[in-house]
């Protein structure tokens, strides 16, 4: 399917339809074989008698997971980690029954989302053959295999990044509030996901502004950066101000950074473990 060129700001291009989604064979076993390797994995480590006891990040998780179902749906302090995948979490352990293996399986349908939304997006920059690689190498990929199927931040991520970019490509020549608005809300709940995303997303608006250069009239210039932007906050600001209204401070999602880029830059760190002089 071609990209839309239409540049009406009122409008907004429909995208992909359902119709042509499912004429598209080769997405649909790129999909199916993503969820595939992913079943076959989660059967084998099942096997494992460790299975069914999370450890390290894992363990937290699912237990900051089951704090929200029976604790404190809000939680007490300020995040420590972005909260939104302990929330995804939640639910899924929630409809579950406390299932770890039905958790997991239902968390690799995200992967399946993912490999969509990146052979979409490779078709419309390149070709079916360069989306089709993409989505096989994807598929089976062992690190993502891993992270997608443990109970770690990877599998959502991914899904919203890559969705993200995906109306980025796809509504890339039109500008329709409503559409910018909601790709910034998709990178908003990225970064409250995992939020080193917001290095990125200034460098998306810087690019978002040069391209429509094109314009003479500044407000056409700005339209797309400033709905972004907007989309962004939307996202990003009901975790800051439960973080002022819990803690009293101005705690934009999580309060890691600071320990993290300590952990990774004192003088005893060495690039490869956690080290602390103090512990």
């Amino acid at each position: 399917m071609a990209v839309s060129n239409n540049k009406d700001a009122g409008t907004e291009p429909t995208g992909d339809t359902i119709r042509s989604v499912f004429r598209d064979r080769w997405l649909l076993i790129v999909i199916g074989l993503t969820f595939l390797a992913r079943l076959i994995y989660l059967l084998e480590l099942s096997r494992h008698p460790g299975f069914n006891v999370p450890m390290i990040d894992e363990k937290w998780h699912w237990e900051w997971a089951h704090d929200i179902l029976t604790k404190s749906f809000q939680g007490e302090g300020a995040y420590f980690r972005a909260p939104l995948y302990p929330y995804l979490l939640a639910f899924l352990r929630l409809i579950t029954n406390e299932s770890i293996f039905l958790s997991k399986l239902l968390q690799s349908l995200l992967a399946c989302g993912t490999s969509f939304f990146l052979y979409r997006t490779a078709y419309k920059l390149f070709s079916r053959p360069v989306a089709l690689i993409s989505g096989i190498v994807y598929a089976f990929y062992g690190p993502l295999l891993f992270y997608e199927t443990a109970f770690l931040i990877p599998g959502l991520f991914l899904l919203l990044l890559t969705w993200a970019m995906y109306r980025v490509v796809t509504y890339r020549d039109n500008y329709s509030v409503r559409g910018w608005i909601i790709t910034g809300l998709l990178f908003g709940l990225a970064a409250i996901a995992r939020p080193n995303i917001l290095l990125v997303v200034p460098v998306l608006i810087i690019w978002l502004y040069i391209e429509a250069r094109v314009h003479k009239d500044l407000t056409m210039r700005l339209r797309r950066p400033v709905m972004i932007f907007v989309g962004l906050l939307i996202g990003v600001m009901p975790v800051t101000l439960r973080n002022v209204i819990v803690t009293g401070e101005p705690i934009l999602i999580s309060s890691q950074g600071g320990i993290n880029l300590y952990l990774g830059n004192n003088e005893e760190s060495d690039g490869l473990t956690m080290l602390m002089p103090e512990v």
